[in-house]
C-alpha cells in the first residue's frame, strides 16, 4: 500500500493540466511559429487536432487523448495510487457523439462510451467519480470492493460520494451495494477494512487471493 503523502502527490500531479489547446499555448505567450518549432524539435507533441502535450507526458494519457477521450476507469485510479487488481489495457472514456476518433488497438486500449458529464474535468482525465463508477463495472465484485476500500482509505472519495454514485447507478449490481453498506456500517477505518476483507472472502468462497490495503 502506498503512503498517504505519495497518493496525495499523485492526485495533485494527475489533476494538473497536462493537455493544451492551441489557444492555451497562445494565451501562455507562444506564437504560431513557436508552436510549430517546438513540435518539430520534439518538445511538444501534437497528439491530435488541437491537442498538445509535453514530450514527457505519461504514455497512457497520450494514448487516451490520441484516441479522442480521457484517461478513466482503472487506468486513472491506478495512476492515482489506488488499489487496482489488474489493468492490462488503457481505459479511455469517450463522450457519446465524439467525432474523428482515432483507430483503437484492442490489445492496447478499451473504450468506455459515456454520456457528457456535468462534472468539470481537464482534457486528459475523466471526473474521478465517473472513473470510480466505471471501475466497479469493469471488475469482479471482490476486486471492486478492494478498490473502493482503497479509495476511501486514501481519502480520494468519501462514503457520501459513493452513496450518491451507487444511488444514481441502478445498473451497478446488488453485491456491490451490499459491500458499500458494510463499509458504511463500520465506525473505524481498521474495522472498515476488516469488514471488506470478510465480504471478499465470502464472495470468493475462500481466502482472498488479492491484497486489500
Amino acid at each position: 500500500m502506498l503512503p498517504q503523502h505519495i497518493v496525495a502527490a499523485r492526485a495533485t500531479d494527475v489533476g494538473r493540466r497536462t493537455v493544451y489547446t492551441r489557444a492555451d499555448l497562445i494565451t501562455a505567450g507562444m506564437r504560431g511559429r513557436d508552436i510549430t518549432t517546438s513540435v518539430r524539435a520534439g518538445h511538444l507533441l501534437r497528439v491530435r487536432r488541437d491537442r498538445y502535450v509535453l514530450a514527457d507526458t505519461d504514455r497512457d494519457i497520450i494514448e487516451a487523448v490520441r484516441i479522442g477521450g480521457r484517461l478513466s476507469c482503472l487506468s486513472l485510479l491506478r495512476s492515482l495510487g489506488a488499489f487496482v487488481h489488474r489493468c492490462e489495457r488503457v481505459h479511455v472514456a469517450v463522450e457519446q457523439g465524439t467525432s474523428r476518433l482515432r483507430p483503437v488497438d484492442q490489445e492496447r486500449a478499451i473504450v468506455h462510451w459515456v454520456a457528457p458529464s456535468g462534472r468539470g474535468s481537464p482534457l486528459h482525465a475523466a471526473p474521478l467519480l465517473d472513473a470510480v463508477g466505471q471501475s466497479v463495472r469493469c471488475q469482479r465484485p471482490r476486486a471492486a470492493v478492494a478498490t473502493l476500500d482503497s479509495l476511501l482509505h486514501h481519502g480520494l472519495v468519501t462514503s457520501a460520494q459513493l452513496e450518491e454514485l451507487f444511488a444514481a447507478g441502478a445498473e451497478l449490481c446488488r453485491a456491490r451495494k451490499r459491500s458499500l453498506a458494510e463499509m458504511r456500517s463500520c465506525e473505524r477505518p481498521s474495522r472498515q477494512r476488516a469488514s471488506v476483507k470478510r465480504w471478499i472472502r465470502r464472495a470468493a468462497g475462500s481466502e482472498s487471493l488479492i491484497s486489500v490495503p
